[in-house]
């Protein structure tokens, strides 16, 4: 039978041994404190993740201003809300984390809490047995390994729901690269009064050079859309522009730098009659 009396055990004798469980001590702290945080971030990760989906899926833009605000102030609630549950979190005991070591290592007789455990009769033969049994102890723990954290996310879901919205977000992010993607500052913007927030317009153009050149085709509305200086191309240049969305209606213009006035482009089908 022993009582805690704060000793230190055979660490006392083995400084760098003290070092070295001090340092064990804290990562296994370290994994504790992420086992517990994990389960508890499954709410406002799902929830931040239909934020996402419904802004990348350009909801957003189709909502009334009062069901959007609506749908905001749900989905902010819900994920402060959600994290009450870490904000009470607290950092692992010393003691805790002696016993992960000794969980993770397979060591009976807790051979590291036993280095701060005293004797409950302080005679000088107890007082010399202890001493022994706490260094064959301390010899044991000279290389501990707390391990990675096993959160045991099954075990606070076992309906698997965290699945769907990490797939509605992956679904959301591949979504959010076509032309009727809405965006996330969708969910503070007012509706206007007609239409759809942005055009469901998209324009392509680039410039292929004649092919004794052998240079790759100049794209206009990537990188180089960007540029102030204007873009040099061989003579007899094809340049192709091509519309997706919208009404079907539109029409492209440009202003030729010799000409000085706006031209219009016909479509091909036009040109080749």
């Amino acid at each position: 039978m022993t009582t805690r009396q704060g000793g230190k055990g055979a660490f006392d004798k083995r400084p760098e041994l003290a070092r070295r469980v001090a340092a064990k001590r804290f990562f296994a702290k370290l994994v504790l404190f992420a086992e517990r945080l994990a389960p508890k971030t499954l709410l406002p990760l799902s929830v931040a993740a239909v934020f996402l989906s419904l802004g990348w899926f350009g909801l957003f833009r189709q909502m009334p201003d009062l069901l959007r605000w609506a749908v905001v102030f749900i989905v902010v609630f819900t994920f402060l809300s959600a994290l009450l549950p870490i904000a009470r979190l607290r950092w692992p005991s010393k003691e805790e984390a002696s016993r992960l070591l000794e969980e993770r290592n397979g060591l009976p007789h807790q051979p590291v809490g036993v280095q701060e455990d005293e004797p409950a009769f302080d005679t000088p033969i107890a007082r010399a047995l202890w001493k022994e049994h706490q260094t064959r102890m301390a010899e044991r723990i000279a290389a501990l390994d707390a391990g990675l954290p096993r959160p045991d996310i099954a075990r606070h879901d076992r309906m698997a729901l965290r699945a769907i919205p990490a797939l509605l977000l992956v679904a959301a992010f591949g979504f959010s690269y076509s032309n009727g993607a809405g965006s996330i500052a969708d969910a503070f913007r007012s509706r206007p009064a007609s239409g759809p927030l942005n055009p469901d317009i998209r324009l392509d153009a680039w410039v292929t050079p004649p092919s004794y050149t052998g240079r790759a085709p100049i794209f206009l509305t990537s990188q180089n859309a960007d540029r102030a200086d204007a873009v040099s191309v061989p003579q007899s240049s094809k340049l192709t522009i091509r519309m997706t969305g919208g009404a079907g209606q539109e029409e492209v213009t440009f202003e030729p730098d010799e000409a000085g006035e706006l031209q219009k482009l016909a479509p091909e089908g036009a040109q080749e009659k």
